[in-house]
């Protein structure tokens, strides 16, 4: 029943909750591309920005999902065990969730950027991160440590990816900006393209 439970939180966070993220990202390949297509560097920044309080935003009500999934899963008509377990099991994804919401902000702006070598290498270390730390947690914590390997390594790898980026000489090359009134003055424009993508 445990395994179930981890299959069913598993499913509808990725389904509902991480899928949205890669699906709002849309919206940053397509004005980050026309910026840096422009040479708008500030534009280019800002729109980084827009991505970050935008899947931010999202992340809340999935983050009330994750929290309520048990109770949800009851209200649907699902095995009371089975809800208890798979609400545990999805609460553990939570810091994950935003890890991801994070990354895929991150990712396409530094895609459109042309940094992609960077990205591949920050995720080849997450891969190679992530069996180590679900071996040695899921043999300590069971089916809750497959749970928290994955949200640290979502968490890892958009610590990695934002490191790598802002922390070596790429950061020079990149145009970032400080978080102003800008950084959420055109949401608007950014929410035309994002929600039909999500």
């Amino acid at each position: 029943q445990a395994l179930a439970a981890a299959a069913l939180a598993q499913s509808a966070t990725n389904t509902v909750a991480l899928s949205v993220f890669v699906g709002l990202s849309s919206a940053s390949v397509t004005l980050v591309s026309q910026a840096v297509g422009a040479r708008e560097e500030r534009r280019a920044a800002l729109w980084l920005h827009h991505a970050v309080v935008v899947h931010c935003l999202a992340a809340v009500p999935l983050t009330l999902l994750l929290l309520f999934f048990g109770p949800l899963m009851r209200a649907v008509g699902e095995d009371g065990e089975l809800s208890a377990l798979a609400g545990k099991y999805a609460q553990l994804l939570l810091p994950g969730l935003w890890g991801w919401a994070l990354l895929w902000a991150l990712q396409p702006w530094l895609q459109c950027h042309g940094v992609v070598r960077v990205q591949t290498l920050t995720a080849g270390l997450t891969a190679a991160l992530h069996p180590c730390l679900l071996a040695l947690l899921t043999r300590r914590l069971g089916l809750r440590g497959a749970a928290l390997a994955e949200s640290i390594s979502n968490c890892v790898s958009f610590l990695l990816l934002l490191l790598a980026a802002g922390c070596t000489p790429l950061r020079r090359a990149l145009p970032w900006a400080r978080p102003s009134r800008a950084s959420v003055a055109r949401l608007l424009d950014f929410l035309r393209l994002a929600p039909p993508s999500g």
